[in-house]
């Protein structure tokens, strides 16, 4: 099976009334990824228009179909949430037959993506150097909690381990994680971004590439300005909401109950803020015109701030600050995003007829590519048709399934399963 490959110079640019392309259409990954970060890179890719084939164990599949409720035609959401646009395909890699099946995927396939442990890797066939013996040209990207991918870990175990769970919270209290899973969601970015480049460095150079992302050092690149609390050896301390560098930068409690956060970057805005909400005098003075003088009066700042603000309305001190210029905004609830927040949510359609909503691809080209919105497949959804399109005949994949190399649903594709193109379409 040959797959189409772009060009190593200029990508084809759109002429004229010529239909749009997505960007990344041609391009056939294989995703052996459980939980989040190599499932969010695959999806990254699928979002762009890649052929992403997931491949998973049998029985149970990707850990992560389990972590409910809620549940979505016997799948949680959580799966639902990270792995649209993909097709599914269950191989047993303890079954020589079904690592056979596995390298003739990957020498049709452009990049291989997964977060398995090395030793695991090895066990399972999918180590570089095995790979290599069977798909030389493939740009292979593994997910680890180190460079080295020896350690296991998930994300509350890197952010600790990065340090970025000693600078989450309160002074005086405990440690606390980010309930966003910053580890794992920045090492799949970055290990999206790095198979792209790790593919056009071969385009260019001839040079295949492995590329390793870890939830370590990604945790400890997602903290990019902390480390300078270090130099001046006054070490790193926890600010609850606020900034380490930069006052006022804060939540607010108002009247109603409601918590404001607002943020002053300048020293317009900061005049602007005394303004707005008429604050006393002691924060006009002089050596608060700087920023520097701001944070080194932090507590001061902000019981004055507070008192301001408790004295409003949310609503009203979040119109007085926007109509002076100073960056504010509510602190909304999840059920307030989700009810308001139609542009960031895709509505997929299930195989099964559900209809599930997940959080859409933040990417927006102008004018828009066309938009891929598969549902999250069900498990081995895609064995039958993925083999036969690469050349198995169907008493082979008969007998593969039998042997329980191959795992394949019992239900037919729907349409809904196939990667729909909407050329007009930039978001719901």
């Amino acid at each position: 099976m040959t797959t189409q490959r772009p060009s190593t110079s200029q990508p084809p640019a759109n002429h004229g009334d010529s239909v749009p392309v997505a960007p990344l259409k041609g391009l056939r990954v294989v995703e052996i990824g459980q939980v989040l970060a190599a499932p969010l890179a695959g999806m990254i890719l699928g979002d762009l228009g890649a052929t992403v084939i997931k491949v998973e164990r049998p029985g149970s599949g990707d850990p992560s179909r389990s972590f409910g409720p809620p549940f979505i035609e016997g799948s949680a959401y959580y799966f639902h949430s990270l792995n649209r646009n993909k097709k599914s395909v269950v191989l047993d890699l303890s079954q020589e037959s079904g690592r056979a099946v596995l390298y003739s995927l990957l020498s049709a396939a452009d990049i291989l993506i997964h977060n398995h442990v090395q030793p695991v890797a090895e066990s399972l066939g999918i180590d570089e150097p095995t790979v290599r013996l069977h798909a030389p040209d493939i740009s292979y990207v593994q997910i680890g909690a180190r460079e080295d991918g020896t350690t296991r870990s998930l994300d509350m175990l890197a952010q600790a381990e990065a340090g970025a769970m000693a600078i989450t919270g309160w002074e005086g209290q405990p440690p606390v994680k980010s309930q966003v899973p910053i580890a794992d969601i920045t090492t799949g970015l970055y290990a999206a971004v790095g198979a792209l480049a790790a593919l056009r460095h071969k385009y260019v150079t001839g040079d295949a590439g492995y590329l390793a992302a870890s939830l370590f050092g990604s945790t400890v690149a997602s903290l990019p300005f902390h480390w300078g609390s270090l130099i001046d050896g006054g070490g790193a301390h926890r600010f609850g909401n606020g900034h380490p560098t930069i006052v006022p930068y804060n939540t607010y409690e108002s009247a109603d109950a409601r918590h404001v956060a607002m943020a002053v970057v300048t020293e317009r805005q900061w005049d602007a803020c005394c303004t707005a909400l008429e604050l006393d005098s002691a924060c006009q003075a002089p050596h608060l015109s700087t920023n520097r003088g701001r944070v080194a009066a932090r507590a001061v700042i902000d019981k004055s701030i507070a008192a301001a603000i408790r004295r409003m309305p949310a609503r009203e001190a979040t119109e007085r600050l926007t109509a002076a210029g100073v960056p504010v905004t509510l602190v909304q609830t999840l059920g307030e995003v989700f009810d308001a927040g139609a542009s960031a949510f895709r509505t997929l359609d299930t195989p099964g007829g559900a209809a599930v909503r997940v959080p859409g691809s933040p990417i927006v080209s102008i004018p828009p590519w066309p938009r891929h919105d598969a549902a999250a497949p069900r498990l081995g959804a895609d064995s039958r048709a993925v083999l036969a399109e690469l050349g198995y005949p169907g008493d082979e994949i008969d007998s593969l399934v039998r042997a329980g190399a191959v795992g394949a649903s019992d239900a037919r594709p729907l349409e809904t399963d196939a990667i729909k193109e909407e050329s007009g379409a930039g978001h719901e």
